[in-house]
């Protein structure tokens, strides 16, 4: 029951990750250059 519960936590979240990361990357690489 608890397995199933994680497996499920993980198939939703990884997708979103995989969305949001590049995003993410992004943001950053964009405030390091302001900060330069």
């Amino acid at each position: 029951m608890e397995y199933g519960l994680w497996q499920i936590s993980l198939a939703v979240t990884l997708p979103i990750l995989a969305f949001v990361s590049p995003k993410l990357v992004n943001a950053i690489a964009n405030l390091l250059n302001a900060l330069k």
